[in-house]
Parts: structure tokens; sequence; C-alpha cells
């Protein structure tokens, strides 16, 4: 018989594509909560942070909630998180690293305005820590701005206005 995994010479060739899920990132707003979820199930979970030195145990403070389930909830993410590693050991083993990035998606709810924060996914203006993405739509921008990094999905448009300068990072 044919073993698990071997080739028979007559069937169709084919491609696998396995993705790199070793780091996923998370995207969060500024101020906002946001919710991690643990990509093994087991018994026992404790969530760790990167801190340069190697991964250390999280605890339940004003920061972070849910560190030994498989939710981690961090509270009022502020700028000095973005690019924070997090993982969760379960039953020993490390997930998948997860990395908080800041975005804000462009929705245009009220205006074409830039510079109108209800315009915004985060309810916020972009800044130069937020990853920018503009699905559709036809937006002005009428004051120097500076990103992170920028997105414009084929369809959309950015128009700056004369003499404003917009500084993407990455």
């Amino acid at each position: 018989g044919m073993g698990a995994g071997s080739m028979s010479g007559t069937g169709q060739p084919t491609i696998s594509v396995l993705r790199n899920r070793l780091c996923e990132v998370v995207y969060a707003c500024q101020g906002s909560n946001t919710m991690i979820m643990s990509s093994i199930i087991g018994s026992n979970y404790q969530w760790q942070l990167e801190t340069g030195n190697g991964f250390s145990n999280l605890v339940n403070n004003s920061n972070y909630a849910g560190v030994n389930t498989n939710q981690l909830q961090i509270l009022n993410i502020q700028v000095g998180l973005l690019n924070y590693k997090y993982h969760c050991v379960v039953d020993g083993y490390p997930t998948n690293t997860y990395t908080i990035k800041f975005g804000n998606t462009w929705l245009g709810t009220v205006n074409n305005v830039w510079e109108n924060p209800a315009n915004w996914s985060c309810g916020t203006i972009p800044d130069i820590y937020t990853d920018v993405i503009i699905p559709s739509g036809n937006v002005q921008l009428n004051s120097n701005t500076s990103v992170n990094s920028l997105t414009i999905s084929p369809g959309a448009t950015l128009t700056v206005a004369t003499d404003i300068n917009l500084t993407v990072i990455h």
C-alpha cells in the first residue's frame, strides 16, 4: 500500500501554500481595548510580553486582563505599545507571536476631508504611529501629516492640497 505522503505518479500535481503565521499583526486604535485570542487551545494559559530579554509573564493589572485565559485583554492601548510582541504559553507550548500596530481605515462617512475624525474607523485622525488604509473613496488632505504607512486600494484616491506635505515613514 501507499504510505501517507507518498506520490502515486498518476495523480495531478499539487501545490501547497503554507502561510507564515509566526508573526501575527494585531491592529488597534490608540486608547482602545484590544483582545488577542490564543492560537492554541489547552488547559493552562500564561500570556507573556517580549521585553527585549526574552518573554516574561504578564500579570493582571490596569493594562492587562485575562493573562491566564485564552483571551488577553490589552486595556487603553497607547503609542508606547507600538511593536510590542506578545504570545501565550499553553500547556508549555508558545503560540504565534502577536505584534501590536495601530491601524486606521478610511470610512468617509461624513465627507471627504482627512482631518475629520468621524471619517476614520478609530474616530481619530491618523498620526505618525498609524498604518492608514484607504479602501475606497476620494480623500482630500489639507494639512501637513505624517503616518507610519499608507495603503490605497485601486479605485480610491488621495488628493494632497497644494503646498501640503504627506510624509509616509514606511
